[in-house]
């Protein structure tokens, strides 16, 4: 779960990607996505409406004002 600075609302998570919205911005999700792992986590922007999904294997998705940084990129067991 998140909440959204702009409106109060909260943005509820499921471990396919799908976000269910309450009093809050929807802005998309990764629910018809086929993902390689479960989401795990959501964080919300604290600059304006949006939210960020993050997956098992280290994917992350940006939804509304959160910008994109990159995706962390882990070294294969030797």
């Amino acid at each position: 779960m998140a909440v959204d600075a702009a409106s109060g609302g909260y943005w509820l998570v499921a471990s396919d990607g799908g976000v269910s919205s309450f009093n809050a911005l929807l802005d998309g999700s990764t629910g018809t996505i086929n993902l390689n792992g479960p989401i795990v986590g959501t964080a919300s922007n604290t600059t304006g409406s949006g939210y960020r999904l993050v997956a098992a294997d280290g994917g992350v998705f940006d939804f509304g004002t959160s910008g994109f940084y990159g995706t962390p990129v882990f070294a294969s067991p030797a």
